[in-house]
């Protein structure tokens, strides 16, 4: 079993700050070699952090059943704390929330701009799972999406008054807050694993080996979706629900499904990637 320190700086947004740091570097390197405007891509990337940032955080208090909490603290908590609803560096961001706004608000950018779509989506595919294996690691120090209670020797223990502890002392596996929490599932280090995976996937052997536009986007949403519906199951965080699925867990299944859709769509078509890269 291994104890979690507590870091002298805000782990969560700094874990952002890397993700969005070495996700638009590495879109605007790709960008070059696609023989794409990487001015007119970085734009869309700084766009689409700032609207992802917007929809992560809807979908966290939609989803995750917080809404009522927040208003709360703005109408009958004193002193009155409306702000705590824009607080997303406390924690509080649902990836899928982001994915989602972020797709509508591109579509319409590569459109007006003219840019070619499936090539836009590939370089933002590879830059995503990078992304989020430094935001799970943020996710971690921070203490949040944490994991059911193990007995596995890769059990982690949060500090006193950690989100964890405070779950497991409302259900009463623990008698406060004030104590540790009890070893569970590291489940924000197997995303960050199990993302730098699919980056090291997609970036050394299907980026090498593209036989069409939108390739590394649906590699991405079917490796992306199946291992998050995966370590859904181990998750013990508050999270929103329909029927035994996980709000991530059905949209999980959604990306699954239109990512072998497009893959099966575009082999029928027998869409070819551009000529035009540079190695």
């Amino acid at each position: 079993m291994f104890g979690v320190p507590r870091l002298p700086f805000p782990a969560y947004p700094v874990g952002l700050l890397l993700a969005f740091t070495f996700g638009l570097a590495l879109v605007r390197r790709e960008a070059r070699r696609n023989g794409l405007d990487a001015a007119r891509i970085t734009d869309l990337g700084v766009h689409l952090i700032l609207l992802a940032m917007v929809g992560a955080r809807l979908l966290h208090v939609v989803a995750d059943g917080d809404a009522g909490r927040y208003l709360q603290r703005c109408t009958t908590q004193r002193p009155a704390d409306c702000l705590a609803v824009f607080r997303f560096w406390e924690g509080g961001l649902v990836f899928y929330g982001g994915l989602l706004l972020a797709l509508g608000y591109g579509y319409t950018f590569v459109r007006r701009h003219r840019l070619p779509p499936w090539r836009v989506m590939d370089l933002f595919a590879l830059a995503l799972p990078l992304g989020l294996t430094f935001g799970r690691l943020g996710c971690h120090f921070h203490g949040c999406c944490f994991g059911s209670p193990t007995d596995l020797a890769w059990g982690v223990s949060f500090p006193a008054g950690s989100d964890a502890s405070w779950a497991q002392s409302t259900a009463g596996l623990l008698p406060s807050a004030d104590y540790a929490s009890l070893p569970v599932h590291p489940t924000q280090l197997l995303s960050a694993a199990l993302n730098l995976t699919i980056f090291a996937v997609i970036y050394g052997l299907v980026r090498r080996r593209q036989h069409f536009d939108g390739e590394l986007f649906c590699v991405f949403g079917l490796l992306y979706g199946g291992t998050r519906f995966g370590v859904e199951l181990l998750r013990a965080d508050a999270r929103g629900s329909l029927g035994p699925l996980s709000t991530s867990q059905l949209i999980s299944v959604l990306l699954v499904v239109a990512a072998g859709v497009i893959w099966i769509m575009h082999h029928r078509r027998g869409i070819a990637p551009a000529q035009n890269r540079v190695e």
